[in-house]
């Protein structure tokens, strides 16, 4: 099975409420969190959400590539700056790293901006 970044999409959209049903004052947390992480303080929420993509990539995790990218083209980032911030988690990751690189060019080719907004994940 390859990479495909909208069935990922779908699995948290499937998968989430029921985390959320079962531990839902967890749950809440975590988001909470995330969204507080990622909000603008002494970094900007555009460098932040690079930095997002840089370890997503560098963690080699399937789902948070696309949600990640998705977030990143909503604020208007460009795919060529995601490529580079990728290259950067590839230089210190190496070549196993580099493959996901290719799914996050692939989850930017596949979602489009403002198609799903990350909070319906």
């Amino acid at each position: 099975m390859g990479f495909d970044p909208l069935e990922f999409e779908q699995r948290l959209r499937e998968t989430n409420p029921q985390i959320r049903e079962a531990c839902p004052e967890t749950f809440a947390a975590f988001l909470d969190f995330h969204e507080k992480a990622l909000a603008p303080g002494r970094l900007d929420a555009r460098t932040k959400e690079l930095a997002a993509i840089a370890v997503a990539v560098f963690s080699k995790c399937p789902y948070c590539i696309p949600y990640h990218v998705q977030r990143a083209l909503n604020m208007g980032i460009s795919k060529e700056e995601m490529i580079e911030i990728g290259l950067v988690a590839a230089s210190l990751g190496g070549g196993s790293t580099m493959t996901y690189v290719t799914q996050m060019v692939q989850a930017i080719t596949e979602l489009h901006e403002g198609e799903t907004p990350p909070e319906a994940l």
